[in-house]
């Protein structure tokens, strides 16, 4: 169980640098993110905000935990 959240908690910040990255190669010198301490709050806040929408969906019966293994107990 301890394999799995590190894991996680790995992968799911990872998969917003590699978005941040990509928005950064598309538009270049258009968009500015900020620094660490800015890029690394939006992170959080986006993993936040999927959350907070999943629990959301799960209570509203619209997702099954049965299709969506994700969404911790």
């Amino acid at each position: 169980m301890t394999a799995i959240v590190v894991a996680l908690l790995l992968v799911m910040p990872g998969s917003k640098l590699v978005v941040l990255e990509l928005v950064a190669l598309v538009f270049g010198n258009a968009v500015y993110l900020g620094g660490f301490f800015q890029v690394t709050a939006l992170i959080i806040v986006l993993m936040l905000a999927r959350g907070g929408i999943r629990r959301l969906f799960l209570g509203k019966g619209i997702l099954s935990r049965v299709t969506d293994h994700k969404v911790p107990h």
